[in-house]
């Protein structure tokens, strides 16, 4: 269901909105080090769309695309221009997110880059390191903020290919083939403890990391109550006391009964389902704080935007979300419609 509402929302924002190309700058201050082999792996979905500016007068909203392969292009960057000083190794490129999105509302107006990448360094043959990863959103600010965030993405690409060449194998770090770079999410996934169906450890989770291994901050015995709506109202109980005490989530990742987990949100709380090794959850919640699909994709990236998009026409009316849990920060990522 949600696949198909991704889709046909995607196809529908393509064929109606104007599009704007992004321009890359390859003149780094520094870019004479640099690797001489760069492989590229480009995860995003909807590979075409990188975003959202608005131009003009009346403030129209324009797709921000790229012509050819945004991740074939920003490899560039990690050539060595200086044949004698290359790194003669192979680097990896693994480019999981870019999105642009402008907030023209404040004064001035502010523009957010964000970008989740991994590089990973031949250490021998056929074995490849981590060394370098970057999951952050940048901001820019101006009047007319289009080209400052246009600009960006090539400062932010000439400084992290200067800091990957600097950058030295950790004999600690795992590694991995060729291969598994190809899933590498799958495999990592099947690491950690909470993602491989493990009956969940009753207590109370205060932060991912605690979340990820099944171990509790607080071993507690929990109960939980679901109402005819569905709302979770959740008890710890203490010692041999018949009566519990309720739980806020304001403070907490996650909770769980020790048969099923529940991830903690401003909301209230919302029961997690493991589905083939990923983590779910749905919510409700209404359009009206981000009334426009570039707005979500400020924080969300395209799946964010792309939802937002394709319900924007129904107002206020309140929808079921679903959220998948992000496996290496464990941050919530909205996925689409919950069926």
């Amino acid at each position: 269901m949600k696949d198909i509402l991704l889709l046909i929302a995607l196809s529908i924002t393509h064929l109606t909105q104007a599009q704007i190309n992004l321009t890359i700058d390859y003149n780094c201050k520094d870019s004479t080090s640099g690797f001489s082999t760069i492989e590229v792996i480009d995860n995003r979905d909807g590979q075409k769309l990188l975003g959202y500016i608005h131009k003009g007068l009346g403030n129209n909203s324009k797709q921000i695309v790229f012509e050819g392969s945004i991740a074939d292009s920003l490899a560039i960057f990690f050539k060595g221009k200086n044949e004698s000083i290359r790194n003669q190794k192979t680097l990896v490129f693994i480019l999981n997110e870019l999105f642009m999105n402008e907030n023209t509302r404040d004064i001035p107006e502010n523009g957010k880059l964000k970008l989740s990448l991994r590089l990973f360094l031949e250490e021998d043959v056929g074995k490849y390191s981590e060394i370098l990863a970057v999951d952050s959103i940048f901001t820019v600010k101006g009047f007319d903020v289009t080209k400052k965030l246009f600009r960006s993405v090539s400062e932010e690409f000439c400084a992290i290919a200067k800091d990957a060449a600097e950058s030295k194998l950790n004999e600690d770090k795992p590694t991995f083939t060729r291969d598994e770079l190809n899933d590498l999410d799958s495999l990592e996934i099947s690491r950690i403890p909470i993602f491989s169906n493990q009956v969940p450890n009753s207590g109370i989770f205060k932060d991912y990391a605690h979340f990820a291994q099944n171990n509790p901050d607080i071993n507690a015995r929990i109960m939980i109550e679901k109402s005819k709506k569905g709302k979770v109202t959740a008890y710890r109980y203490y010692g041999t006391r018949k009566k519990g005490v309720q739980l806020e989530p304001t403070g907490l990742y996650a909770i769980s009964d020790g048969i099923n987990l529940y991830k903690a949100t401003s909301a209230g709380f919302f029961e997690i389902k493991n589905v083939n090794q990923r983590l779910y959850y749905d919510r409700p919640g209404s359009f009206t704080d981000a009334n426009s699909g570039a707005m979500w994709g400020a924080y969300f990236g395209l799946a964010g935007s792309i939802v937002a998009s394709s319900i924007s026409a129904s107002g206020n009316k309140n929808y079921l979300f679903r959220f998948k849990i992000n496996h290496r920060r464990g941050n919530s990522i909205p996925i689409g419609l919950a069926e």
